[in-house]
């Protein structure tokens, strides 16, 4: 009957992996008092984990409409889109998480995936720009650069990124090998 315990099974049960003892108590929780937008946040993230996507996203969605604040319940719904291969949705909520955290790169990377995913290479690159903007160095702004400006064969722009990726020998290289094993056929570069 009290809540502080239903919450604390609730975790104590997610940490084990039972997740259906963790939703359980949860949602014993959210009877008893659904505006708790915690709670709520915590049941969209075990309905996450064990892939029930539409009741992780109407349990995220409770928690932003009773915190709108709250950005760890967009980027959360952010990556259950994009697990959910659902970019379009990934994007939009990628972007509506920026208005918190204008900077978090983490963010950024993914919802170039999500534009990448679309075949929105402009957005994309366009967003990687943004990235190197806040740090010169990140290799998957420049990896995502080079691979963009080699589908697109603007052959001299990628290697410009292409050079500033080989100069770190902790790159590994195979997500763009054969885009360069074809821009080198192609261009002799």
């Amino acid at each position: 009957q009290n809540n502080d315990i239903l919450n604390d099974l609730g975790f104590c049960m997610e940490r084990l992996d039972k997740f259906d003892e963790s939703i359980n108590y949860y949602e014993q929780f959210i009877e008893k008092d659904p505006f708790n937008d915690n709670v709520w946040f915590n049941l969209g993230t075990i309905y996450a984990r064990v892939k029930n996507i539409d009741k992780a996203v109407e349990a995220f969605d409770y928690a932003a409409a009773l915190n709108p604040e709250n950005a760890s319940v967009l980027y959360n719904k952010a990556i259950l889109y994009s697990n959910a291969e659902n970019h379009e949705k990934a994007a939009a909520t990628f972007k509506e998480f920026l208005k918190f955290e204008p900077d978090n790169p983490y963010a950024l990377i993914a919802m170039c995936d999500a534009y990448l995913a679309m075949g929105n290479l402009d957005e994309a690159a366009e967003t990687f720009l943004w990235i190197l903007e806040l740090d010169e160095r990140n290799i998957d702004a420049l990896t995502g650069l080079a691979y963009i400006y080699l589908v697109k064969k603007d052959f001299y722009s990628s290697l410009a990124y292409l050079r500033r990726i080989m100069k770190d020998e902790h790159v590994d290289c195979d997500y763009i090998s054969y885009q360069i094993f074809l821009a080198f056929q192609e261009s002799k570069l």
